[in-house]
């Protein structure tokens, strides 16, 4: 039985843009009290850094995916209900997550991400008709999803 994992941050410029935002923000602020409290701007980029690193964290998109079950973040798939899985990329991918998408739709989304996979659900309880779920290798998640071993 084939595994997948993949756990997906913020791209590097996106990290290099909030860094340079808070060497910006720490600089004003040592420049307006510099004369009066100099620790003041070097307090203020740490506190960004730690709140950047934070929300780097809590953004993270971790896609697990074993014998028995399909999870992104917390949410939890039971393999017996995948359908029809489809591995997308580029324009066909950023259309099914915006014009062509579903609002019942559970959206593991990240637009930096140049790949997805859409999952169908058949399970007739779930409100969800699919999964759209971004990663970096969409034709791996899909072999893996697709295999025979399923529930």
């Amino acid at each position: 039985m084939r595994t997948y994992k993949e756990t997906t941050f913020w791209p590097w410029w996106a990290v290099l843009t909030c860094l340079g935002l808070i060497a910006l923000i720490g600089a004003s602020f040592d420049r307006a009290l510099g004369e009066i409290a100099p620790w003041v701007g070097w307090l203020v980029a740490a506190v960004g850094v730690a709140v950047m690193s934070w929300a780097m964290w809590a953004t993270r998109l971790t896609i697990r995916v074993d014998e028995s079950l399909l999870a992104v973040n917390r949410a939890v798939l039971p393999r017996k209900w995948v359908g029809k899985v489809v591995a997308t990329s580029g324009k066909s991918a950023r259309e099914l997550r915006t014009v062509k998408s579903d609002a019942r739709a559970f959206m593991a989304s990240r637009p930096w991400l140049g790949g997805a996979v859409l999952v169908e659900i058949t399970d007739p309880a779930d409100p969800h008709p699919y999964w759209y779920i971004s990663c970096k290798r969409p034709d791996s998640l899909e072999h893996t999803l697709t295999s025979s071993n399923k529930d």
